[in-house]
Protein backbone atom coordinates (compact mmCIF):
# COMPACT_ATOMS: atom_id res chain seq x y z
CA UNK A 1 0.00 0.00 0.00
CA UNK A 2 1.42 3.41 -0.88
CA UNK A 3 1.00 6.69 0.42
CA UNK A 4 0.46 9.07 -2.46
CA UNK A 5 0.81 12.18 -0.06
CA UNK A 6 4.21 11.17 1.26
CA UNK A 7 5.41 8.02 -0.92
CA UNK A 8 5.66 5.88 2.23
CA UNK A 9 4.92 1.89 1.27
CA UNK A 10 3.54 -0.22 3.66
CA UNK A 11 3.59 -3.84 3.06
CA UNK A 12 0.19 -5.77 4.01
CA UNK A 13 0.37 -9.47 2.52
CA UNK A 14 3.36 -11.97 3.52
CA UNK A 15 5.49 -12.61 -0.15
CA UNK A 16 7.40 -15.36 1.45
CA UNK A 17 4.25 -17.57 2.80
CA UNK A 18 4.56 -20.98 1.06
CA UNK A 19 2.34 -21.90 -1.97
CA UNK A 20 0.95 -18.42 -1.63
CA UNK A 21 0.81 -15.20 -4.46
CA UNK A 22 1.21 -11.76 -3.17
CA UNK A 23 -2.23 -10.20 -2.78
CA UNK A 24 -4.52 -9.08 -5.32
CA UNK A 25 -8.50 -6.77 -5.28
CA UNK A 26 -7.35 -4.51 -2.58
CA UNK A 27 -10.62 -2.61 -1.06
CA UNK A 28 -10.29 -0.18 1.74
CA UNK A 29 -12.09 0.70 4.48
CA UNK A 30 -13.46 4.64 4.88
CA UNK A 31 -11.30 5.51 8.00
CA UNK A 32 -8.29 3.57 6.25
CA UNK A 33 -8.02 1.59 8.93
CA UNK A 34 -8.86 -1.96 7.18
CA UNK A 35 -7.96 -3.46 4.36
CA UNK A 36 -9.11 -6.34 3.02
CA UNK A 37 -7.42 -8.48 -0.05
CA UNK A 38 -7.35 -11.75 -2.02
CA UNK A 39 -4.76 -14.68 -2.43
CA UNK A 40 -4.63 -17.51 -4.16
CA UNK A 41 -2.81 -20.57 -2.43
CA UNK A 42 -1.20 -23.11 -4.63
CA UNK A 43 -1.44 -26.45 -3.51
CA UNK A 44 -0.76 -28.99 -6.60
CA UNK A 45 0.30 -28.75 -9.99
CA UNK A 46 -2.15 -27.41 -12.07
CA UNK A 47 -4.98 -24.22 -11.95
CA UNK A 48 -7.41 -26.48 -10.41
CA UNK A 49 -5.45 -27.00 -7.28
CA UNK A 50 -5.57 -23.08 -6.54
CA UNK A 51 -7.86 -21.54 -4.65
CA UNK A 52 -8.83 -17.95 -3.09
CA UNK A 53 -8.72 -16.80 0.34
CA UNK A 54 -9.39 -13.56 1.61
CA UNK A 55 -7.78 -11.57 4.30
CA UNK A 56 -8.45 -8.53 6.27
CA UNK A 57 -5.62 -6.38 7.65
CA UNK A 58 -6.07 -4.02 10.80
CA UNK A 59 -3.31 -1.75 9.71
CA UNK A 60 -3.98 -0.24 13.59
CA UNK A 61 -2.83 -3.08 15.15
CA UNK A 62 -0.80 -4.50 12.38
CA UNK A 63 -3.21 -8.26 12.58
CA UNK A 64 -4.45 -9.77 9.81
CA UNK A 65 -7.44 -12.40 10.14
CA UNK A 66 -8.39 -14.98 7.20
CA UNK A 67 -11.76 -14.41 6.52
CA UNK A 68 -13.22 -16.70 4.16
CA UNK A 69 -11.73 -19.40 1.99
CA UNK A 70 -13.75 -20.38 -1.04
CA UNK A 71 -16.53 -22.83 -0.60
CA UNK A 72 -15.69 -24.76 -3.70
CA UNK A 73 -12.41 -24.64 -4.34
CA UNK A 74 -12.45 -25.97 -8.11
CA UNK A 75 -14.80 -23.32 -8.95
CA UNK A 76 -13.41 -20.09 -7.05
CA UNK A 77 -10.13 -20.13 -8.04
CA UNK A 78 -10.11 -16.51 -7.82
CA UNK A 79 -12.34 -13.71 -6.18
CA UNK A 80 -13.53 -10.16 -7.67
CA UNK A 81 -15.03 -6.86 -6.70
CA UNK A 82 -14.26 -7.07 -3.28
CA UNK A 83 -15.60 -4.56 -0.99
CA UNK A 84 -15.70 -3.69 2.30
CA UNK A 85 -17.97 -1.70 5.04
CA UNK A 86 -16.94 1.93 5.94
CA UNK A 87 -16.52 0.24 9.61
CA UNK A 88 -14.92 -3.08 8.11
CA UNK A 89 -17.29 -5.41 9.63
CA UNK A 90 -18.43 -6.50 6.93
CA UNK A 91 -16.85 -7.85 3.10
CA UNK A 92 -18.46 -8.82 -0.13
CA UNK A 93 -17.12 -10.22 -3.14
CA UNK A 94 -17.72 -11.53 -6.00
CA UNK A 95 -15.91 -14.31 -8.85
CA UNK A 96 -14.88 -14.05 -12.42
CA UNK A 97 -17.62 -14.34 -14.82
CA UNK A 98 -20.36 -13.02 -12.54
CA UNK A 99 -21.41 -10.52 -14.64
CA UNK A 100 -22.84 -10.01 -18.02
CA UNK A 101 -21.57 -11.46 -21.29
CA UNK A 102 -22.36 -10.31 -24.50
CA UNK A 103 -25.64 -8.40 -23.57
CA UNK A 104 -26.96 -11.43 -21.49
CA UNK A 105 -26.75 -12.29 -17.84
CA UNK A 106 -24.16 -14.58 -17.58
CA UNK A 107 -25.02 -18.00 -14.97
CA UNK A 108 -23.72 -17.10 -11.65
CA UNK A 109 -22.26 -20.59 -10.00
CA UNK A 110 -21.86 -20.39 -7.29
CA UNK A 111 -23.99 -16.90 -6.60
CA UNK A 112 -22.03 -14.34 -4.98
CA UNK A 113 -20.93 -14.01 -1.80
CA UNK A 114 -21.22 -11.57 1.16
CA UNK A 115 -19.19 -12.53 4.46
CA UNK A 116 -21.50 -11.01 7.35
CA UNK A 117 -19.12 -11.71 10.00
CA UNK A 118 -18.50 -9.18 13.17
CA UNK A 119 -15.04 -8.81 14.00
CA UNK A 120 -13.65 -8.17 17.07
CA UNK A 121 -11.03 -5.07 16.62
Amino acid sequence: MKDLRTGAVERLDDEQAPGYDTGHQPAISADGRYVVFAASRSEGSSEHDQHARVYRVDRRTGTAVRLSQAPDPGRWRSVTNLSISADGTRVGLGRPGAGRHLGRPARVRPPPAVINRVLAS
